[in-house]
């Protein structure tokens, strides 16, 4: 499962992907542009 919204504050984009690791545990990755050519990717345990 993935998503992506515009952020009007910061006018960029953000993108979430939502899936499990080979072991099972379910992860949420979230990619935002922070500024040109500056990627933030944040990985979350969900412990599901």
């Amino acid at each position: 499962m993935h998503f992506y919204q515009f952020n009007e504050e910061f006018q960029s984009w953000d993108y979430a992907i939502k899936g499990k690791t080979l072991e099972g545990r379910v992860l949420r990755i979230v990619v935002a542009l922070a500024q040109p050519n500056v990627f933030v990717i944040t990985t979350i345990d969900l412990g599901l």
